[in-house]
């Protein structure tokens, strides 16, 4: 690049070592050269001659801005649809469980409840192998975090029922 092309203020690509990296031209140097400033980090670097400079990028464009969201419509009073049942998010599966469990008399295995939970139509298998195993899973993670105020009881080995 030639030497009157470059001036203050301007922002540059540089090469530095074998990379190349953005350098704002500060001022010129007392022995030669100039004075830059990296725009990533900030760091000043001293320009010895016009060769390192790869090209001209100018004065950096303005960053893009993002579209205003738009207003949330005020609460009016007037009755809105609601959602039909088939838009609705399906049932946890630990929600399913304690579904079944209030329906049933009996402690049930895990594989009872997601067997029931399926009949009743309550829950839909995804694309899990192994239900049981994680609603299993999950009902003793709900009893050793809630503790007392868990919905599940572990009633007998491989056996839940509904906390009283």
């Amino acid at each position: 690049m030639n030497t009157s092309k470059i001036r203050i203020g301007q922002t540059y690509q540089m090469r530095i070592g074998k990379n190349t990296s953005e350098v704002r031209i500060v001022e010129e140097h007392p022995d030669g050269g100039w004075i830059g400033e990296s725009v990533k980090t900030g760091k000043a670097i001293r320009i010895k001659s016009p060769e390192r400079i790869v090209t001209d990028i100018g004065e950096k464009p303005a960053k893009a801005t993002k579209p205003t969201k738009a207003e949330k419509q005020r609460d009016t009073g007037e009755p809105v649809a609601t959602v039909a049942k088939t838009d609705r998010k399906p049932l946890s599966l630990l929600n399913a469980a304690a579904i079944v469990l209030e329906a049933c008399d009996r402690p049930l295995s895990c594989k009872e409840i997601i067997e029931k939970a399926i009949d009743a139509g309550v829950w839909e298998p995804s694309a899990g192998k192994t239900p049981a195993n994680t609603l299993y899973s999950s009902i003793l993670r709900e009893i050793a975090k809630k503790g007392a105020d868990s919905r599940f009881v572990k009633a007998e080995r491989g056996k839940f029922k509904l906390s009283s």
